[in-house]
């Protein structure tokens, strides 16, 4: 080999690592960003408060009307939304699975694209942001409403959405809560298995409820393990959809909506 071609091959190698430690380097920092990012929002708008004392009054819930689930630990969650949508419009709701320690906005605009690389606060991030299917309505009273978000490696966005793989976490955590400016929303984990973007699992559209919960038992049916989520009354269903390893396929976590309470707890 030439000395010119020898020193030709070397520029074109010394380039090329510095090419991806660049890129490294700049992932790297999109991490760093969206995790402070997000920290800070969530320490701003997402509160716990003590449940009030039992009220003794002729206003409670009626035999008709069975009391909702209370959250766990005994806590009342409040979400400034007020906030949310001063600072970002696109807010539609809030996503919080304890369980996972998933804490985050979620977003929807026009197309399924812009918040793939769009932070909370509109600037550039690898991580991008959860965000509702376009065509579902913003305040999730669509069938199916489906929630996307990036496979992270440093477990943020859905990167420990891998958990509901493992048999025990699956059967003992299958709550999800969802906050809207108008109350929040208890959906329960019914399944969970890898796909592909063109499958099934995305449908939206149904002729009624009955629609709904035929499809709600083929899908669990494709689920790797078995739920204890009884498939009866269903009104509602939320999918949460994230990329695995090789970005051809896609992991989805099925969940249906256990009750929805019309107001904000406030702190």
């Amino acid at each position: 080999m030439s000395p010119k071609i020898r020193t030709a091959l070397i520029c074109v190698f010394s380039a090329a690592l510095l090419f991806c430690m660049a890129r490294a380097a700049l992932i790297l920092y999109s991490y760093i960003s969206a995790a402070k990012l997000y920290k800070d929002l969530s320490g701003r708008v997402f509160a716990a408060s003590p449940l009030p004392e039992p009220d003794s009054g002729t206003d409670g819930p009626s035999e008709e009307t069975p009391a909702a689930p209370e959250l766990p630990d005994r806590e009342n969650i409040y979400i400034d939304f007020d906030t949310l949508i001063q600072e970002n419009p696109d807010c539609v709701a809030w996503l919080w699975i304890p369980a996972l320690d998933i804490k985050y906005p979620i977003m929807q605009s026009d197309d399924n694209r812009e918040y793939l690389t769009t932070a909370f606060d509109g600037s550039y991030s690898a991580c991008g942001s959860l965000f509702l299917d376009y065509r579902n309505k913003p305040d999730l009273t669509s069938s199916h409403s489906i929630i996307y978000g990036h496979n992270m490696y440093d477990g943020s966005m859905f990167g420990r959405l891998d958990a509901y793989a493992d048999e025990e976490f699956f059967s003992a955590n299958p709550d999800i809560y969802v906050f809207t400016p108008e109350g929040r929303e208890i959906y329960q984990v019914f399944s969970h298995y890898i796909t592909t973007e063109e499958h099934d699992s995305y449908r939206m559209e149904f002729e009624s409820e009955s629609g709904l919960a035929d499809y709600a038992r083929i899908l669990k049916r494709y689920s790797w393990l078995d739920s204890d989520v009884e498939l009866r009354n269903i009104s509602r269903m939320l999918t949460l959809s994230t990329c695995v390893d090789d970005n051809s396929k896609r992991r989805v976590v099925h969940a249906l909506l256990v009750c929805s309470e019309v107001k904000t707890l406030k702190p």
